[in-house]
């Protein structure tokens, strides 16, 4: 789902970059802005998603091994059950009546319930008398609580699954209206330029989604000016560029060119001084890995 989706995105990036190049293209009637504002609600969308996935898949998770835990201690406390009463017929068949077969999860809470509750009407045995305990660190109550963690963590889920199926839709609605856009921008704009004309930079929005990850990116010039820089790279597979800076003694980079579509950089106003720059391509299917590190020398 998210490959569709994110693909959609980068082709409106790329549709966003021909409005800026071509002062008379407006798809839709949007500029920009308004074609930023649909990017920013798609990524708002998409996070979405991730957070809630993780968050449901982390619940099945948790509750699995709840399970499992569960599982694993109601067949040993049921064979010690079944060899410390194994003297008294009445309490011995009351165990043997307990269910021994817990398929799924919900078997598994049923029978942690009834070995629960049979469990607290065993008569005390031993020298001196007291209450069944399985093994060291298996008494009632530790087995109570593996019993209360499997319930709980099983009433816990709907939520998360609503709150996951919620976002899953919001995200197929999204990614919808993502299509629904680029289609019609590029139906717009190839039928507003004639081939020969700014119609190259309509038709340079990809058609398919990237079948790999970006390679590592290379900047192959970097020149400074007076409060300029100019950078030219690419990389492999990446329909998009990041662009970072740092003074050379600064110990961290920032970002100066946020998802650029081309493989040029023109920094302006920047004080004088040696500067670091590196670059990342990006695609539908994530980033590369950063270029190496160009120095530049500003005036």
């Amino acid at each position: 789902m998210l490959t569709d989706f994110d693909f959609h995105v980068t082709q409106l990036r790329y549709i966003k970059a021909a409005v800026h190049n071509i002062a008379t293209f407006s798809p839709d009637g949007m500029d920009e802005t308004a074609i930023d504002i649909v990017l920013n609600n798609a990524a708002i969308v998409r996070q979405a998603y991730i957070d809630a996935k993780e968050t449901f898949d982390l619940a099945r998770a948790d509750f699995r091994a709840s399970i499992n835990a569960g599982h694993d201690a109601v067949i040993g406390v049921y064979a010690a059950m079944k060899s410390r009463y194994r003297k008294d017929p009445g309490t011995l068949e009351a165990i043997q009546a307990l269910p021994v077969d817990d398929r799924s999860a919900d078997d598994t809470i049923k029978r942690l319930e009834q070995t629960s509750s049979l469990w607290a009407k065993l008569p005390h045995i031993g020298t001196p008398a007291a209450e069944f305990v399985a093994w060291t660190g298996m008494a009632k109550t530790d087995f109570d609580a593996l019993k209360t963690a499997a319930t709980s963590k099983q009433a816990d889920l709907p939520d998360k699954d609503q709150a996951f199926q919620v976002a899953e839709g919001n995200l197929h609605e999204m990614d919808a209206e993502l299509a629904d856009l680029v289609t019609a921008a590029l139906q717009q704009g190839r039928a507003q330029f004639p081939s020969g004309t700014e119609r190259e930079v309509i038709d340079a929005v990809p058609n398919e989604p990237a079948q790999q990850p970006p390679g590592q990116a290379m900047i192959s010039q970097a020149t400074g000016g007076s409060g300029t820089v100019h950078l030219v790279f690419d990389a492999p597979h990446a329909t998009s560029f990041d662009v970072f800076q740092k003074k050379i003694n600064d110990p961290v980079f920032t970002k100066v060119g946020d998802d650029i579509v081309g493989t040029t950089y023109d920094g302006v106003g920047i004080s004088a001084g040696d500067w670091q720059f590196r670059v990342v391509g990006r695609n539908s299917l994530g980033e590369g890995p950063q270029s190496a590190v160009s120095n530049v020398t500003v005036n």
